[in-house]
């Protein structure tokens, strides 16, 4: 049986983290390259967005993306204040969204 060349063993994926732990200047670079990383890891069609959003001061930043794309996207749902990412970050827990044509937070 042929592997799926997306597919990434835990090992793999732990020695990346920790490399990227390691490697990277700043915690800034380093949740950028984890947001690409994760996008690629997670992805099937290679069509995975991802972003990191931070809390500061009360108000939501997203401080890394996987493609500039997301930016737009949580500057829309911190405008109308509610969404997956701001879910997400108030519910302390994970949300997966598997198309954005057809969500509707």
């Amino acid at each position: 049986m042929a592997q799926d060349p997306t597919f990434h063993s835990a090992p793999d994926v732990s020695d990346r983290l920790q490399d990227l732990v390691l490697e990277c200047a700043d915690v800034a670079d380093m949740l950028g390259e984890l947001a690409t990383f994760s996008a690629s890891t997670l992805s099937v069609n290679h069509d995975l967005l991802c972003g990191v959003t931070l809390v500061r001061r009360k108000k939501p930043v997203t401080v890394a993306t996987s493609e500039p794309a997301v930016h737009a996207l949580d500057e829309l749902q911190y405008g109308l204040g509610e969404g997956p990412c701001l879910t997400a970050v108030q519910g302390l827990t994970t949300i997966h969204v598997p198309d954005l044509r057809e969500e509707a937070r």
